[in-house]
């Protein structure tokens, strides 16, 4: 081994925490990320832990990239002198304090590669002439950095949809991935797709999906969509209350097909309810099945109360702790304790403990709650 790279290997196993092991693996999953095969001891090492001492000078704890190792090296590898003039451009240009251009760096360092004539500064100009101001973006930059790696030509994109500047701030604050001119062209297909299929003028509603849910246009969505508007119309519900669930909550339209079939599946078998209450209260199909719709059936059961008196929103929509108090009597210490019992169960488990009497169902969960309590690995199994 070279001098330079004793030197590099020195660096990461006691600035950076790394074992030797750490740092060979390291390597290896940087040959494998990168065209060129690194060696050791490089140029571009020799930056990398320059630039690691003069992050660590400005507040950036090594120990803090450890783990985050392999993400950041593409970030940091540009000369010391390039990353210090870079920093203290942030710093005063966007009126940043150190540590929060420290998070910036640790979430996403990629935006220091990007030049600041080419790139940077002309993507704020473009957000400056939409009429954003440098505190609203200084916001949003230090919540998504990603977005200091797009282009302008994105933000124009957007702009001749006709979007307003706060659509696409929400945009950039929640997927700055998608400020490109593909993904704007994209958009304009996928509103097509809600008029063609769905038979939803997209744009009507398009302010409150990006204002939520502008990851529902993320990849590639019509495809999806499609599948997922197929197996509800096949499940059973009509063309007609698919757009109506669909206009109202877009996010189902992002869940798995296995996980709309269990929400349908459980509202059917274990509430006894028809098709017509997931129609009335479509943001059922948009909750988690195993952290909300059925831990919170089984914790009824057990406490002996009827869901069937109650909404799908009302059961499903409030807090842990409106829920564990007002509707299931019950308190919410408890009910966590509940639910971290639960969530380790196999879904063919928790099947078999709705099929259970209610006696069977309480003689098992306080048998288990009370192992818990006093440390004893339970079996899991009813």
């Amino acid at each position: 081994m070279s001098k330079k790279a004793k030197v590099l290997q020195n660096f990461l196993e006691k600035s950076c925490g790394f074992s030797k092991t750490g740092v060979k693996k390291l390597y290896k999953d940087l040959e494998s990320e990168t065209p060129r095969r690194m060696a050791l001891g490089s140029r571009r090492d020799r930056n990398v832990v320059a630039n690691l001492r003069r992050a660590a000078e400005a507040g950036l704890n090594p120990r803090e990239i450890k783990g985050r190792f392999t993400r950041l090296v593409n970030g940091l590898a540009t000369s010391p002198h390039e990353f210090q003039e870079k920093w203290r451009w942030y710093v005063s240009e966007f009126k940043l304090t150190d540590v929060e251009m420290k998070a910036m760096v640790l979430d996403c360092p990629y935006f220091l590669q990007y030049n600041l004539d080419t790139t940077v500064l002309p993507l704020t100009d473009a957000f400056y002439d939409l009429g954003v101001s440098l505190p609203e973006f200084r916001s949003v930059i230090k919540k998504a950095p990603r977005l200091l790696t797009c282009s302008k030509e994105g933000v124009h994109a957007y702009q001749e949809l006709g979007l307003f500047k706060n659509e696409i701030l929400n945009v950039c604050r929640k997927t700055p991935e998608l400020i490109t001119v593909d993904y704007a062209r994209n958009f304009e297909k996928k509103l097509q797709w809600f008029k063609d299929v769905v038979g939803v003028d997209g744009r009507a509603i398009v302010s409150k999906w990006l204002a939520k849910h502008p990851r529902v246009f993320y990849g590639n969505s019509q495809r999806k969509w499609q599948e997922r508007y197929d197996f509800l119309t096949y499940a059973g519900f009509s063309k007609d209350d698919v757009a109506r669930m669909i206009k109202e909550y877009p996010q189902l339209l992002s869940k798995s097909i296995g996980d709309l079939q269990d929400k349908i599946s459980v509202v059917k078998s274990v509430m006894g309810r028809d098709m017509s209450d997931i129609v009335r209260h479509p943001v059922y199909l948009t909750r988690s099945f195993d952290m909300r719709i059925s831990v919170r059936l089984a914790y009824m059961a057990y406490k002996g109360e009827s869901s069937g008196q109650y909404s799908l929103r009302t059961l499903f929509l409030p807090n842990d702790k409106n829920f564990s108090e007002k509707y299931a009597k019950g308190s919410q210490q408890e009910f966590w304790k509940f639910v971290d019992w639960w969530v380790v169960l196999d879904r063919e488990v928790m099947n078999a403990f709705f099929k259970l009497e209610r006696a069977d169902q309480v003689a098992l969960v306080e048998g288990a709650l009370r192992m818990e309590d006093n440390g004893v690995k339970t079996a899991r199994e009813p």
